[in-house]
């Protein structure tokens, strides 16, 4: 079976295979940054606190880039569990 036949058959752009994803560069920076504001600051902010901090230190990203970039670094914020009432008297 042809490779483009192939690609057709899962409509996937025949280009995708001459022309594979390249990592930027600077991914590697960011996510570096990422995780240290994310380690130093207890681990609770999450993507738009990122943003504020990273804008702070001239760092011009939007926040669904760094929240890409927070789930390939696999860096997730902690929550605060709902608490509810064992009983009610």
């Amino acid at each position: 079976m042809n490779i483009t036949h192939v690609y057709q058959l899962f409509n996937v752009p025949v280009s995708s295979y001459y022309y594979p994803p390249v990592d930027n560069q600077n991914d590697v920076i960011y996510r570096q940054q990422l995780k240290t504001i994310h380690h130093d600051n207890l681990k609770v902010y999450g993507g738009r606190r990122m943003k504020v901090i990273l804008a702070d230190d001239g760092v011009e990203l939007g926040v669904f880039k760094i929240s890409r970039l927070m789930k390939e670094a696999n860096i997730v914020a902690k929550t605060l569990k709902k608490t509810t009432p064992l009983s009610v008297r």
